[in-house]
């Protein structure tokens, strides 16, 4: 086991239908789990977070 799946938590979300169903599709087509697709969008969106949030720190 690596370290991500040592720490992963369930987590419980509503989300809309349409969102399911796209998520559902985005994973058939990469040949993933929903669940694989659905945490690395939120890492991506993290990091993504994190490289803006540093951007700003350092030109304040």
């Amino acid at each position: 086991m690596n370290d991500v799946q040592l720490q992963a938590v369930q987590l419980n979300v509503r989300v809309p239908a349409e969102i399911r169903d796209w998520l559902k599709e985005k994973a058939q087509e990469e040949d993933r789990s929903m669940n694989w697709i659905l945490v690395n969008i939120l890492e991506s969106l993290k990091k993504s977070e994190e490289a803006n949030h540093g951007s700003n720190s350092a030109s304040a």
